[in-house]
């Protein structure tokens, strides 16, 4: 299986949640960095701000009243990646947690939930 680029739709109430451990190991944020010897530490519970400010991801898209926030990335089926994300919106409703095509996420942009 190949890796593809998706759109993932999050809701205001994660900006600010720890990520999972598929998405944390594909994205790591660093934390420090020793001066001295060069070691890096970094962040053992990353949140979706630090992933999307880092610029690990595309530039997000915040909807009108920032309730939600759609990142572009390239997430692997073969790493579980993808179904770590998609398992996140299971009985959600949408676009919470939704994972989506190039066009359904310029559909959801265009809607009134995300132009008011």
């Amino acid at each position: 299986m190949a890796h593809y680029e998706m759109y993932f739709c999050l809701p205001s109430s994660a900006y600010d949640s720890a990520i999972g451990t598929k998405v944390k190991e594909l994205y790591p944020i660093v934390e420090s960095v020793d001066e001295d010897t060069g070691d890096v530490t970094y962040k053992s519970s990353p949140t979706w701000n630090d992933i999307i400010f880092a610029g690990k991801v595309g530039a997000p898209r915040y909807s009108h009243d920032k309730a939600y926030c759609i990142i572009k990335g390239e997430w692997s089926m073969k790493d579980g990646v993808l179904s770590e994300l998609s398992d996140l919106g299971l009985n959600k409703s949408y676009p919470n947690y939704s994972v989506l095509t190039k066009s359904e996420a310029q559909i959801l942009c265009n809607s009134e939930t995300f132009t008011g």
